[in-house]
C-alpha cells in the first residue's frame, strides 16, 4: 500500500508519466514542492479554488481527521489520498494517508536525525504575532504540517524539527497562503511561483548539537547547583541573622529584667533608708520631748519649793 501510494504521488507530481484524472487540470501537473494549501469554504465542505472540481469534495469527518493527524491540507494530500479518483476525500482515505505518514516517521527514526530550527520572518511584523504560520517540507513527502510559535524577542515564527541529513526543500503556510522566508535560500519549483526555501542539514550538526546540548545541560546543572549553593548560603545567613537577632532580643530582655530588678531593689533600699530615717527622727523627737519634759518637771519642782518656802516665812 505504501509503495503504491508513493509511486502514485511521484507520477502525479513529477509530471513525467501517468494519466491524471479528468478533474485535474494542467496546472496540477507540476512538482509536488509547489502545491497550494487547501482553503475551505462553504462550512468546511469544499476546498476553495477557481474550479472546485479541481480538488473535489472533502467530507467533514475527513477534515477532522486531517486536523487530528496534523496532515498538511494541501493539494498534495488530496492527490495522494484520493486513491480511487472519485474527487471525494473520505475519512478512510485520510486515515490511510496518516498511516503512510506514520510509516515515513518510523523509517526516519532509524536514521541520524538532526534537531533543526526553522524560522519564518514576517516582512512587516506589525500584528504578525496573531498570524497562523505552519511549515511543510519534503522530509515528510509534503504530507505533515508543523505548527510554529511566535518568538517575540526575535520577531519570528519558529519550530524545532528533527530532520535527516541532506538537502531539504520546504515552504511556509501563512494564513492559508504559501510563502517563503528570507532567512533561507530559494530554489525554483518549476511552477512559476516564488519557489521553495532550501536548507542543507549536515549530519555533523547532530554531533555538534548533541555536544552543545550536553554542554548546555552541564552548564545548566552547574548553574542550578550554584543557585542551590547560593540559596543554601543565603538560608544559612538568614538563619544566622535570625539567631543573632533572637540572641540580641534575649539579651535586651535580660538586661531590661536586670535593670528592672535593680531599680526595684534600689527603690526597696530607698524605702528602708527612708523608714529608718523616719524612725530615727521620731526617736530623736521623743528624746527631745522627754528632755524638755524633764526640764519642765525640774523647773516646776523648783518653783513649787520656792512657793512653799515663802509661805512658811510668812
Amino acid at each position: 500500500m505504501l509503495t503504491g501510494l508513493l509511486v502514485l504521488g511521484a507520477i502525479v507530481h513529477a509530471g513525467a508519466t501517468g494519466t491524471a484524472p479528468a478533474t485535474w487540470d494542467a496546472a496540477m501537473i507540476c512538482p509536488r514542492q509547489q502545491l497550494r494549501p487547501m482553503r475551505l469554504t462553504g462550512g468546511g465542505t469544499y476546498m476553495e479554488a477557481a474550479d472546485p472540481a479541481v480538488y473535489g469534495k472533502v467530507e467533514p469527518e475527513a477534515m477532522a481527521a486531517i486536523a487530528k493527524a496534523k496532515l498538511a491540507p494541501t493539494r498534495r494530500l488530496f492527490e495522494f489520498a484520493d486513491a480511487d479518483h472519485d474527487a471525494v476525500l473520505g475519512v478512510n482515505e485520510v486515515e490511510s494517508a496518516a498511516k503512510v505518514l506514520q510509516q515515513l516517521r518510523d523509517e526516519q527514526t532509524s536514521q541520524q536525525l538532526v534537531p533543526t530550527k526553522l524560522v519564518y520572518r514576517p516582512r512587516v511584523p506589525g500584528e504578525a504575532s496573531a498570524w497562523n504560520v505552519s511549515v511543510v517540507g519534503d522530509w515528510s513527502d509534503w504530507l505533515e504540517m508543523h505548527d510554529t510559535r511566535w518568538n517575540a524577542a526575535e520577531c519570528v515564527f519558529e519550530c524545532q524539527i528533527e530532520l535527516p541529513a541532506g538537502l531539504h526543500e520546504f515552504k511556509f503556510i501563512v494564513n492559508n497562503a504559501w510563502d517563503t522566508s528570507s532567512d533561507y535560500g530559494l530554489v525554483d519549483d518549476h511552477c512559476r511561483t516564488s519557489g521553495n526555501n532550501c536548507l542543507h542539514v549536515y549530519a555533523a550538526d547532530a554531533q555538534g548539537k548533541e555536544a552543545a546540548r550536553k554542554t548546555a545541560a552541564e552548564a545548566k546543572k552547574a548553574k542550578e547547583e550554584l543557585y542551590r549553593e547560593i540559596a543554601a548560603e543565603a538560608a544559612a545567613a538568614k538563619k544566622a541573622q535570625e539567631e543573632l537577632r533572637a540572641a540580641r532580643e534575649t539579651l535586651a530582655r535580660r538586661r531590661a529584667a536586670e535593670e528592672a530588678a535593680a531599680k526595684k531593689a534600689q527603690e526597696e533600699q530607698d524605702r528602708k533608708v527612708a523608714a529608718e530615717a523616719a524612725r530615727a527622727k521620731r526617736a530623736q523627737d521623743l528624746q527631745a520631748s522627754v528632755k524638755l519634759m524633764s526640764v519642765f518637771v525640774a523647773q516646776a519642782s523648783k518653783l513649787s519649793g520656792f512657793c512653799r518656802s515663802r509661805c512658811m516665812t510668812r
